[in-house]
């Protein structure tokens, strides 16, 4: 049954701008008395309080503050009551059903609040506990107590206090208990649990309370991202959360069980891995030994070829023996011939010390000379220094005189003065004459000294390049010399950095012997450690042969002793599970403690477990009656919320519904009398009789009889067929005095039938838990039967005891077996080390030997080079003496050509300038003039210098053009004294002698001249410097002497060799030594002739020694390489070449090596094999695996691994084998939940596609008719076993992430997987103006228009709301309820939209109650019944009512349209 709004009552609540002081709110038709609710507009002005109304509308049917509409603007309940108030919000339903016998009953839901004491607190959220509220419910009475008649004012009209209500509305309820079936609470969890009682879905009201939490803000319920959001939104709002929380529940029970899945899943695969590649490495094993076999007939060949070698390495031997004589005998003579070259060289370097001492004796005398001649240069230097100051005294005191005499003749004739002036002229010009003469005569001597200094610079300079040239050839041949005897040192070097000499100071020779006894004393030893080695591969033989017998007697000891213990463990955990299993304990009742000893209750535990077996199923179809009892009876009380007639009853309705309509009696019944007076009805036995019965119409009795004869009906029970009107006489009737038993009360009583409900409910689920139980215990016994008779076969009395002996046994053998292993392993490690020293030994000594031998060699040619390095370094200083004699001599030569040059440059320039000087006196004598032009140039001589001369001209002359004042000439006397004597202090500082050298050079030609003077003084300071550099040469060059005679006199004696002639000078002495040096040299050329051929020889010896070598290094690669095998001694030399030998040596190699590479490859292969075992025995996923079982395949060593490879693999595939059957028992009880949850989700599906079907339209939509509004397509699993394989991979999936997801959540999961992976595709149709069909994806819900969302969102909110009340068992004529929104019409007001809404919300069953503030009279005119209402101002000014100012629309008397005026002179109210 649904219930849809009829009335809203709002009371004495509300806040200050929107009071509702009692406003009641008919939303139901007038117009023909049915009081049927219709769609209906509840208009009221924005902000006028229409979501205060909505608000506390809500509020009543979603109690929890959580739940308060308001909340997203921060407004409560307690905002709504104020102080002294007693609030009210009443809401009256009407249940909408099919039958149209009785009316259909009123519903009352209404809530009161109050503050205690009736005072708001200050702070009302804070103090939001003092808020009281109680909840009540109840069907009308009219007349008695409805809506319009609640005792909410008393007799005087004032508000009934709180207390008061409450306690008048119990009072009334008591009076008529089955008729009110009232319910009052003032706890919210009880309000909304009778909330549910009475039909009234508080989560539908839930999400309207969301569609409204802003005005229009419907649409954003309904946006769904992705079609799967939009199927979960379904599943929630369609499917009861009771069974998926149970299956869930019963998940989480099994998880644990199933959590040992994912384990064991991995212990198989581990076993079928691990069986595999145990399988690959006994086969690579198996290889692995025949490569072994074929690597020793391989070594064998090897070691004859060996033996061969070994002789031909004899015969070279004794070849190297002669060569090493020949080169000893060639060695000596050099050293002869050697020895007389140094007696040439001492004569040679006798003969330079005497050539060195003639030389000192010259460069001394030289030396004294040029110290002389300093000494001279320097003093004329200094003369001429002084000659400055001189001159300028004297021309300073003649000018005094002359002024002197111009003052005393200055007033005398001027002809005098012309006189004077020239003779003056006339004495210069001579003087210039004369002058001109003499530079003549200087310029020519000068010019001859000049040839004679560049005649001897030209000697000099032949005498450098000669002696250059000498000089060259003597450091070349030292070069060359030294370059062999560096080669020798780089020898010496090298040898030393190879190891060849302890260092660089060890004398070859020696180290050679001590390198050739090592060697004798190494081949001794090697001999012996080969000759130890020889014997050993036999002794190592036997022991592993024992070894490996033993190996072989342990592996299968072993193999036998695991299994016996595996089996021990495998049947004693059998038997202690069995001994301890709680079910055997149970029906053996055996004490808290007990155990039971399996062989001996064999029989019993088989007689008991067959019993309870027998016994579940019993109680299990017993069980099934019931519960086949108990959902009929549920179908019935879900259905039509009473419990149904009998089945007899029930077939004799079906039997007559073809003929005519029959109801059951209780039908009826319930129509008739009312819910308090239908016990005592039922009191009259024949009343009761007739309910039990069917009932048809009057005019229909006689069809029924004979419909009932039609079909032969027949019953068991008995069952009456009789028409309303004898059920109506009935109940006047008096009771007859025969009694009937009492009729159950949910039959009649809803108090009764929703009690029963529940508890058939309860029952119902207790028989579903009892049946699963009793399925799961037959089954347990069942299995657990099979495992005692499966251990009774396996374990036969005795049989544990008898597997603990023989593996006992088995261990004692072992132990006796290892401890003989453990002796021969210490013997064979003790073989094999002393082996392994050998060898090493062996190597370490073979590598000497090579050693030695490439030491020798390289020691002998060492020698050889050595034994001339005492004369090389004899001649290398004899050049070097040489080079130093020539180069000394040369620069000597040099010194005394660049003397020669300096003296001819120098006189050269003297030349010049005396040339210069000649040209100047001419020239200047020409520009004197005479003043008496008759007068010749004829004076008489004077000695007065030309300075002089000249300012006495030019005083004259001066005088003749301008005679000066008397007072000028005194100024010029004195500065001319002063001049005098400032010239004096100069010449002063000069010694006596240097003064009068200077005194006679100014005499001279050049003291006479200034400018002659000033080139004097040039010309003997550069002499003087001359002087001095000669004399600083002359010092060096005697240094050079002193130190070559040092150089040339040896050290330890007075001479080099006594000389039969001595030398005359220091040039025949040089020649000689040159003639004796070069004797010497060659003598060193036969010398090294003859130390080449010993070199040869020595070569030759050293090719046999490393031809023998090489035999004998090959001998030794063979014997090593085909190690253990013995060399056989006997065999003849091998006569090939170095080429056959390499061949062979390769071809033997390569077939050692062939093999080795085979056994290398083949024990790579099983390593490889063995480390695939150890890692993935150690792999990280397989880390749960029991480490008793993977240290055996990780600890083991690789032999005994290898050898028990293919029992392991046995022993893997057996365990998977148990491992299975682990998995088959889990794989069972996860059956049992994936059955469940599959059951749910073919429920699911169904429901989605029962969606389809709630959606179709009606056929007054036009284009619209018979359409489905809602389109879900998905594709089914294609059989049932591939939805329990889809879910069964989710279940997989939480058990792996370990969670326990709660009902809803595990659902949503699995429906999306059965769908996979196509998923859902859903579809509505979206509104347009001719209704076309266009289906859109719900997804783009969002891209259309306000309007067309708002309409597509109630209409699917209609589909699934009557979707919920068909799945909640209200029937397929279930109905949608209200739905309640605010402010619709200011998102969708076209008129056809609004329509659509209408007839999709009729087509439903669900009642539209629109708030609006909008003045659209064309949207508002499209529903039927219009409640206009205003705020009317109170008596406060603060306080403003609700009230309801009109009421139209064609629900109300008729009125099919109306037309609303504003009138400005209101209160803002439409009129």
């Amino acid at each position: 049954m649904t219930y849809q709004l009829s009335r809203l009552r709002l009371a004495n609540v509300g806040d200050r701008a929107a009071r509702f002081t009692d406003l009641t709110l008919d939303v139901s038709s007038d117009a023909d008395g049915s009081s049927e609710p219709v769609d209906s507009i509840l208009w009221l002005r924005n902000g006028g309080g229409k979501s205060s109304l909505l608000s506390l509308f809500f509020a009543l049917l979603l109690p929890l503050r959580k739940d308060f509409m308001g909340k997203s603007v921060k407004r409560y309940l307690e905002d709504y009551i104020a102080s002294g108030d007693t609030s009210h919000t009443v809401a009256e339903w009407i249940a909408q059903s099919d039958d149209s016998l009785l009316p259909p009953p009123r519903l009352i839901t209404g809530a009161v609040y109050e503050w205690i004491d009736r005072r708001k607190p200050v702070d009302p959220d804070r103090d939001r506990e003092k808020l009281r509220g109680w909840y009540y419910s109840f069907f009308e009475v009219p007349g008695v107590l409805d809506l319009d008649h609640l005792p909410v004012h008393d007799e005087t009209g004032r508000t009934r206090p709180m207390a008061e209500f409450v306690r008048l509305l119990r009072e009334i309820a008591a009076s008529r208990p089955q008729q009110f079936s009232f319910a009052i609470t003032d706890q919210r969890g009880v309000w909304t649990e009778t909330l549910i009682a009475r039909n009234l879905d508080p989560t539908l009201f839930g999400y309207q309370k969301e569609m409204n939490h802003s005005e229009g803000g419907v649409a954003e319920l309904f946006n769904f991202p992705s079609t799967d959001k939009f199927i979960d939104f379904l599943i929630d709002l369609t499917v009861d959360s009771a069974q998926p929380e149970l299956v869930a529940a019963n998940l989480r029970k099994v998880i644990d069980v199933l959590g040992r899945k994912p384990d064991l899943l991995v212990d198989r695969d581990f076993c079928a891995e691990m069986s595999g590649i145990l399988d690959t490495l006994a086969e690579r094993h198996h290889l692995a030994n025949e490569a072994d076999r074929e690597a020793g007939e391989a070594k064998q060949a090897a070691a004859l070829l060996a033996a061969a070698f070994q002789s031909a390495a004899s015969a070279q031997e004794t070849d190297r023996e002669w060569f090493a004589g020949e080169a000893k005998r060639l060695r000596g003579e050099a050293h002869r011939l050697d020895s007389e070259r140094g007696r040439l060289n001492d004569v040679a370097n006798e003969l330079l010390r005497i050539a060195a001492t003639y030389r000192l004796a010259a460069v001394t005398k030289a030396a004294d000379e040029a110290k002389s001649a300093a000494t001279t240069t320097k003093n004329d230097d200094l003369a001429w220094e002084a000659v400055g100051p001189l001159a300028e005294r004297a021309e300073a005191e003649d000018q005094a005189r002359s002024v002197r005499r111009q003052m005393t003749e200055a007033e005398r004739e001027t002809a005098p003065l012309r006189r004077a002036r020239d003779d003056a002229a006339a004495l210069l010009k001579a003087r210039y004459v004369a002058l001109a003469a003499d530079e003549r005569t200087a310029e020519e001597q000068m010019t001859s000294a000049a040839e004679t200094a560049r005649s001897h610079a030209a000697t000099e300079e032949e005498r450098v390049r000669v002696n250059r040239e000498l000089s060259a050839k003597a450091e070349e041949r030292a070069d060359n010399l030294r370059l062999q005897m560096a080669s020798i040192e780089d020898a010496i070097e090298t040898a030393a950095n190879l190891g060849d000499l302890p260092d660089r100071e060890a004398v070859p020779a020696e180290v050679l012997g001590d390198s050739r006894a090592a060697k004798n004393e190494a081949n001794q030893l090697l001999n012996e450690v080969r000759a130890r080695r020889a014997g050993r591969p036999a002794l190592r033989t036997s022991l592993s042969e024992q070894r490996r017998a033993l190996a072989t007697e342990r592996a299968a000891r072993n193999s036998e002793r695991d299994q016996l213990v595996s089996d021990h463990e495998k049947l004693s955990a059998r038997v202690s599970m069995l001994a301890t299993n709680a079910r055997f304990a149970e029906l053996m009742e055996l004490s808290e403690d007990g155990r039971l000893d399996l062989w001996a209750e064999a029989a019993n535990l088989r007689a008991a477990l067959t019993h309870a077996v027998s016994t579940a199923e019993s109680v299990i179809v017993e069980t099934r009656v019931d519960a086949a009892d108990d959902d009929r009876a549920l179908d019935g009380l879900r259905t039509d919320a009473f419990l149904p007639t009998t089945r007899d009853a029930q077939r004799v309705a079906e039997a007559i519904a073809g003929e005519v309509t029959a109801r059951p009696g209780w039908e009826l019944l319930r129509d008739l009398v009312s819910e308090p007076a239908r016990a005592v009805a039922l009191r009259n036995s024949i009343v009761a009789e007739l309910a039990a019965g069917v009932v048809v119409a009057d005019a229909d009795l006689g069809k029924a009889h004979l419909a009932l004869e039609k079909q032969g009906c027949w019953s068991i029970a008995h069952v009456t067929v009789c028409s309303a009107t004898q059920m109506q006489q009935a109940l006047n009737a008096v009771a007859p005095e025969w009694s009937a038993v009492p009729s159950d009360p949910a039959l009649y009583d809803p108090a009764a039938a929703e009690h029963a409900r529940a508890e058939r409910e309860r029952r119902r689920h207790e028989q579903e838990r009892r049946i699963a139980e009793l399925h799961q215990q037959t089954q347990a016994d069942r299995t657990l039967l099979e495992v005692l008779e499966s251990l009774l076969r396996d374990c036969p009395t005795g049989y544990l005891h008898t597997l603990e002996i023989r593996a006992e046994e088995c261990r004692q053998a072992i132990d006796m077996i290892d401890s003989t292993d453990a002796t021969l392993g210490s013997q064979i490690d003790e073989l094999e080390a002393h082996d392994l020293a050998d060898a090493a030994t062996e190597q370490r000594l073979s590598d000497n030997l090579n050693l030695l031998a490439s030491r020798i060699e390289r020691l002998t040619a060492l020698v050889a080079k050595v034994s001339t390095l005492q004369e090389l370094k004899r001649d290398i200083e004899q050049r070097d003496r040489d080079v130093r004699a020539y180069t000394r001599v040369a620069d000597e030569a040099t010194t005394l050509a660049n003397e020669w040059r300096k003296t001819e440059r120098a006189a050269e320039r003297e030349a010049a300038e005396h040339r210069s000087n000649k040209e100047r006196y001419e020239r200047e004598g020409r520009a004197i003039s005479m003043l008496d032009a008759g007068r010749k140039d004829v004076a008489t001589p004077t000695d007065d210098p030309l300075s002089m001369l000249t300012s006495r001209f030019n005083d004259l002359d001066i005088q003749w053009h301008a005679v000066a004042a008397q007072s000028v000439l005194a100024e010029r006397l004195t500065g001319l004294i002063s001049r005098a004597e400032r010239a004096e202090q100069a010449l002063a500082g000069y010694p006596e002698a240097i003064r009068e050298r200077a005194a006679s050079l100014l005499e001279t030609g050049d003291g006479q001249d200034p400018e002659r003077r000033a080139i004097a003084r040039r010309r003997s300071r550069e002499k003087a410097d001359q002087a001095q550099q000669g004399l600083s040469r002359a010092i060096l060059q005697l240094e050079q002497a002193r130190k070559e005679v040092t150089e040339r006199t040896p050290r330890d004696r007075l001479r080099h060799a006594q000389l039969d002639v001595e030398p005359a000078g220091e040039a025949e002495a040089r020649e000689l030594a040159a003639i004796q040096a070069a004797t010497a040299t060659d003598m060193s050329g036969q010398v090294t002739a003859l130390n080449r051929e010993a070199d040869d020889a020595v070569s030759a010896a050293s090719e046999a020694d490393t031809a023998a070598q090489v035999l004998a290094q090959r001998a030794h690669r063979l014997t090593d390489a085909a190690a253990p095998a013995d060399v056989v001694d006997g065999v003849a030399a091998f006569d090939g070449d170095d080429a056959r030998a390499e061949s062979e040596t390769r071809a033997v190699l390569g077939r050692l090596a062939s093999t080795a590479e085979i056994v290398t490859v083949a024990r790579i292969k099983t390593n490889e094999a063995i480390d695939a075992v150890r890692r993935l025995a150690s792999e990280g996923r397989f880390s749960g695996i029991p480490d008793a079982i993977r240290d055996r395949f990780t600890g083991d060593d690789p032999e005994t691994l290898g050898d028990r490879a293919a029992a392991r693999a046995e022993e893997m595939r057996a365990r998977r084998t148990t491992i299975d059957g682990q998995l088959a028992d889990i794989g069972r009880d996860q059956r049992l939940v994936v059955v469940e949850i599959a059951a749910l989700v073919q429920d699911v599906l169904a429901n989605l596609e029962s969606a389809n079907r709630h959606s179709k339209l009606p056929g007054t939509l036009g284009g619209w008719a018979d359409q489905h509004f809602l389109r879900i397509r998905f594709a089914r699993p294609s059989s049932e076993e591939d939805l329990h394989a889809r879910i069964d991979a989710v279940v997989d999936r939480i058990v792996v992430e370990k969670s326990k997801p709660e009902g809803f959540a595990l659902l949503k999961r699995c429906v999306h997987e059965a769908v996979a992976p196509r998923g859902f595709t859903v579809k509505v149709l979206k509104p347009n103006s001719d209704l076309a069909v266009e289906p859109v994806d719900v997804t783009r819900l969002g891209k259309f228009s306000g309007g067309e969302k708002l309409t597509v969102c109630v209409a699917l909110y209609c589909t699934l709301a009557r979707l919920r009340a068909v799945n909640r068992g209200r029937g397929r004529a279930a109905l949608g309820g209200t739905l309640v929104l605010d402010n619709p019409l200011g998102t969708a007001s076209h008129v056809a939209l609004l329509r659509l809404q209408r007839e999709v919300a009729t087509a439903h069953g669900v009642q539209l109650v629109y708030t609006t503030g909008v003045e659209d009279l064309g949207a508002v005119g499209q529903f039927p019944n219009v409640l206009r209402m205003r705020n009317a101002p109170g008596a406060l000014r603060t306080r403003r009512y609700v009230v309801l100012e009109e009421r139209f629309g064609s629900a109300v008397e008729g009125i099919t349209s109306v037309r609303l005026t504003r009138d400005e002179t209101t209160d803002g109210a439409a009129s």
